[in-house]
C-alpha cells in the first residue's frame, strides 16, 4: 500500500505552525536549573583561564610548550561544550512565543544569554593566548641562535 501526500500536506507537515513541541513546566525548571549550574562552572572556568593566562610570561611558553598547548586545547574545548550548551538551551526557550511565555522560560532565556557572553570571552581569552604563543615562538626562534652560540662555548 502506498500512501502520498500532496505538496499542500508535506509543506504542512514540515511548516513550523505544525510542530507543537512544549514541555512540563517542572521540565522547564529543570532546565533552568541546570542551565543556572552551567553558567555558575563557565562562570569559574573563565576565572581560572584568565587568571591562568595572565600568569604565563613568554619564558614559561616557550619552555612548557606541550603542557601550554593542552592548556589551549582545554579552553578550546570548554567553548565547544558551551557552545552545544548554549544552543540547547536558545532552542527551549525559542520554542515559547517569549512575551507570552511562563516566568521560567524569561529567566532560562537570560541564563542562555549569560552563557553566550561567557563562551564569547572564554573565546577571547583562546584567542590571546594563541597570540602569546605565536609571539613567544617568534622570540624562541630568534634566540635560538643565541642559545646554540652558548652551548657550542660552553664545549
Amino acid at each position: 500500500m502506498n500512501v502520498i501526500f500532496t505538496k499542500k500536506q508535506v509543506d504542512a507537515l514540515l511548516s513550523e505552525d505544525s510542530v507543537n513541541v512544549t514541555y512540563t513546566t517542572e521540565k522547564i525548571e529543570q532546565f533552568l536549573q541546570e542551565a543556572t549550574r552551567d553558567l555558575t562552572d563557565s562562570k569559574k572556568l573563565y576565572n581560572i583561564f584568565f587568571n591562568k593566562t595572565i600568569d604565563l610570561s613568554i619564558s614559561n611558553i616557550i619552555e612548557n610548550k606541550d603542557e601550554v598547548q593542552k592548556y589551549l586545547e582545554l579552553i578550546k574545548n570548554t567553548e565547544e561544550t558551551l557552545d552545544k550548551k548554549h544552543s540547547k538551551y536558545f532552542y527551549i526557550v525559542d520554542l515559547y512565543e517569549y512575551p507570552y511565555s511562563d516566568k521560567n522560560i524569561h529567566k532560562l532565556d537570560r541564563v542562555t544569554n549569560d552563557i553566550d557572553i561567557i563562551k564569547y570571552d572564554i573565546g577571547r581569552i583562546s584567542d590571546a593566548l594563541e597570540e602569546v604563543i605565536s609571539a613567544s615562538q617568534i622570540i624562541d626562534k630568534l634566540f635560538s641562535p643565541n642559545k646554540e652560540n652558548e652551548e657550542n662555548e660552553e664545549r
